[in-house]
């Protein structure tokens, strides 16, 4: 079982659909009409989400054999429901291959949790939006929920249990590193991965897209596509905000700007 020869490719993008949850945010003291621009990141980090883990079972050296060289599922944010989920993969086959390849799998994925978050934690953000989102309102939103998980494992983040969630995230990284680096580092891993799943998440981009018409609405404060892009890049670093995009090389952001001119470019050829 060479290591080279394994992909574990994931998708971890958001869920589409969407439903009206503003009574429910009203209620948790969200919608309060006088909410500023500069209070987004505090009222986006309000609503509680609810985390739960499912277990996938791997009980055939076939399944084994699709995580190796496939896709693996690793989590995901529903949008409809407002609940986070993550997943456990339990070994059935009761070989050391089956019992190497959930473990390698699950010590690899425990802080997938952080990824998710931020698509809840950018869910918020885009409810101050009210216009239809595209594609590539979706390809940054992946982009940054990369981003965070990668941030969660450059600063030692500790896996959560299950339960109430709230989705702001404050990252502690030693002053040692350069957090421009850092976000050269986290976005271009961010970009590859997505391409190592590049239809799949495409079309995923897309469904979402779609699906966004049904987003609920805050009466709080709207903001423009700009203000949005922008706020779903910045995370709370040594307790200062810090947009990672703005921090990064030029060359790192016009990878990402190939890459949302890529998903469009294929949306349009099928499905256009």
């Amino acid at each position: 079982m060479s290591g080279s020869k394994m992909s574990l490719k994931r998708i971890l993008a958001v869920s589409g659909a969407g439903v009206a949850l503003a009574t429910a945010l009203v209620l948790a003291g969200i919608a309060h009409k006088n909410v500023k621009t500069d209070n987004l990141h505090h009222v986006a980090g309000l609503t509680p989400t609810t985390f739960v883990s499912d277990t996938i079972n791997v009980d055939c050296s076939a399944a084994i054999e699709d995580i190796l060289f496939g896709v693996i599922y690793a989590g995901t944010y529903d949008r409809m429901n407002n609940m986070l989920y993550t997943y456990h993969y339990r070994d059935l086959t009761g070989t050391e291959v089956g019992h190497t390849v959930v473990d390698m799998i699950n010590q690899s994925q425990k802080l997938v949790l952080y990824h998710e978050l931020r698509h809840a934690y950018n869910s918020r953000l885009m409810w101050r939006y009210d216009k239809l989102m595209g594609p590539d309102v979706f390809v940054i939103d992946e982009v940054s929920a990369r981003v965070a998980e990668n941030l969660a494992k450059i600063s030692d983040k500790p896996s959560l249990k299950p339960g109430v969630l709230y989705s702001n995230v404050s990252y502690n990284i030693s002053q040692d590193y350069d957090l421009k680096k850092i976000a050269d580092f986290c976005i271009k891993n961010a970009v590859k991965e997505i391409e190592q799943t590049f239809e799949v998440s495409a079309d995923i981009f897309n469904e979402s897209s779609f699906y966004s018409q049904y987003d609920p609405v805050i009466p709080d404060v709207k903001i423009n596509k700009k203000t949005l892009v922008n706020e779903m890049m910045v995370f709370e670093i040594n307790g200062k905000k810090q947009n990672l995009m703005q921090l990064a090389s030029k060359d790192v952001q016009e990878s990402v700007e190939i890459l949302k001119n890529k998903v469009e470019n294929y949306l349009n050829a099928k499905y256009r």
